[in-house]
């Protein structure tokens, strides 16, 4: 059985995602990610809605329909329970579907956190002259606070003159650092990370 994941994000950003996930699954399983996730479904308001739309529209249960959103806008808590208390309207209309909570993952604290985890990509990306030692470093890269990562990032990147601030160019360069991203490291330092690959890992083969 194929995943489906329906992340939240702009489409732009597709690209990224499909070459970082096709790097796991070329180590782990000898194969490119299209074996495992059918497609990457990006929407930047409405992931649950298409996600809870996936589900109810495959009868057949043809794929595994998984949930991948950033976490910094659910606020404090499990977020598995959280994001029922967001487009709850798009909630109680799916309130007859059966949702495991292996089909809900996040990004802790959001996607950039993904990024504090391989600070190599970030410099193969912009170059020697990022100072990425003004970076938030911590071994467990979700309890770094979003607006922290935030500050910092925006800080080192707009002193470069090449390619400018990240946060101003967020889709071109968030694609290409997403590409470049060594998955190994981002599963050491993010277990919702983790989470997620496991999930995909013990997806039914065939």
């Amino acid at each position: 059985m194929k995943a489906l994941i329906y992340i939240e994000g702009d489409k732009r950003l597709k690209s990224g995602f499909r070459k970082f996930f096709d790097k796991y699954f070329n180590k782990h399983s000898n194969c490119s990610s299209s074996k495992i996730v059918k497609d990457f479904r990006l929407a930047d308001s409405k992931p649950i809605k298409d996600f809870l739309l996936g589900i109810r529209n495959d009868r057949k249960q043809s794929f595994f329909h998984i949930l991948l959103m950033d976490s910094d806008i659910l606020g404090a808590g499990d977020p598995k329970k959280n994001v029922k208390n967001v487009n709850k309207d798009e909630w109680k209309k799916a309130k007859s579907i059966k949702i495991n909570n292996n089909q809900l993952h996040f990004m802790v604290q959001n996607m950039e956190a993904w990024f504090m985890a391989d600070t190599n990509a970030l410099v193969g990306y912009y170059g020697s002259k990022l100072e990425v030692d003004k970076l938030p470093q911590h071994s467990i890269v979700e309890d770094i606070p979003a607006e922290d990562i935030e500050k910092k990032f925006k800080a080192i990147t707009r002193s470069l003159s090449s390619k400018k601030n990240y946060y101003d160019n967020k889709l071109k360069h968030g694609s290409e650092i997403l590409s470049r991203l060594d998955p190994e490291k981002v599963i050491n330092a993010a277990p919702h990370c983790e989470a997620l690959f496991n999930t995909l890992e013990t997806l039914p083969k065939g």
